[in-house]
């Protein structure tokens, strides 16, 4: 695998959907976040079969991985210069700890970081390789950080078939070695692909471990596929011996507002079925994007759809981070920091305050 350093003119912003985006049932539902990518959009190892990112004109398909050579100095500029940070969120469109060494050179370096400005982050991976943050010093007793680890799957070779991420034994391990030392772990199954990975039995045997790790939140979704990809999709399905299931996917979804997905209705019914299993271990639940908070298909009583309380904005006092808020702006009315401009969506990074 060959690497190719290059330089990033920007490394946070929020997710670009405004208040009312129709790709969220009508409504953002996203709470305002820091993303980061160590390396570039779609530039990924794992070549998750449902990636968005893979259908970036930039995306990688063949040569060097391209990684982002001043990405630390980056962020570390960024934070110097901005009055407010969302959680960061590391990496939205490519794994942070995919075994390439200069990524994860690169991610141990923020996580460092990070720790060092006092600000909360987290990561969400398919990789086992996040364990190596445990080295950190300060890393186990930071307050402000969780773990999202993605099992789309509880059958390892059905796994094989999504990507190639590590395998989900050594996923599940990664998650109960965090557990016990009481970092927070929240469960992706994101995205569940209708007709291939939603059995039931294999659902509940998911949640099942899940609970027993010492996993508290779950986040799950049914995907949102442009065309290419969903023929991607099915053609890796015919290929490694699933063209039954192949066939149940194509049936399972159907045009929406430019995209595939599973019928609203079908979503719905899946969506208050996990939401009671989840609920029946005592967890909380919520769903990723395609279903407004406004619906109740969330567990009631959540801030954000994180899951967590540590995930939080935080305001610079004095040069110092501090927290501000779990970050609830999309749902605030009160606006209760009174700082007004958390209430835009897209949040515009660095954020300054005069």
């Amino acid at each position: 695998m060959s690497v190719k350093l290059v330089r990033c003119k920007r490394a946070l912003h929020d997710f670009p959907y405004a208040k009312d985006s129709p790709s969220c049932d009508g409504e953002r539902k996203c709470p305002h976040v820091a993303l980061l990518n160590i390396a570039a959009e779609g530039h990924c190892v794992h070549r998750c079969i449902y990636c968005y990112a893979r259908e970036y004109k930039n995306a990688w398909k063949k040569g060097p991985l391209k990684v982002y050579e001043n990405i630390v100095d980056l962020v570390k500029k960024e934070l110097e210069n901005t009055d407010i940070c969302p959680p960061i969120y590391i990496s939205p469109a490519t794994d942070a700890f995919q075994p390439v060494k200069e990524i994860i050179e690169r991610a141990l370096s923020i996580t460092k970081l990070l720790i060092e400005y006092g600000v909360s982050f987290y990561h969400v991976t398919k990789s086992g390789l996040v364990k190596k943050c445990l080295e950190i010093k300060g890393f186990k007793e930071y307050p402000y950080y969780h773990l999202q680890i993605t099992i789309e799957t509880f059958n390892e070779e059905k796994a094989k078939v999504l990507s190639s991420a590590s395998a989900i034994s050594e996923r599940m391990k990664t998650a109960e070695i965090f557990c016990n030392f009481n970092i927070p772990v929240v469960l992706r199954i994101d995205p569940i692909i209708f007709g291939f990975s939603d059995d039931r039995k294999e659902l509940e045997d998911l949640i099942r471990w899940a609970n027993s790790a010492g996993i508290r939140h779950v986040i799950c979704s049914t995907g949102r596929f442009k065309k290419e990809t969903f023929l991607q999709v099915i053609d890796r399905l015919k290929k490694t011996g699933y063209e039954k299931e192949a066939k149940e996917v194509e049936k399972s979804y159907e045009i929406e507002k430019g995209y595939l997905r599973v019928s609203l209705e079908n979503r719905i019914n899946f969506h208050r079925w996990m939401k009671e299993l989840v609920k029946s271990y005592g967890m909380t639940y919520s769903v990723c994007q395609e279903l407004s908070w406004r619906r109740g298909l969330d567990s009631e009583g959540l801030r954000t759809c994180h899951g967590v309380e540590n995930s939080v904005i935080m305001k610079k006092e004095n040069g110092i981070f501090k927290p501000l808020c779990v970050g609830t702006c999309i749902r605030c009315e009160e606006i209760k920091c009174g700082i007004e401009r958390l209430k835009k969506h897209p949040l515009i990074l660095p954020f300054k305050l005069n």
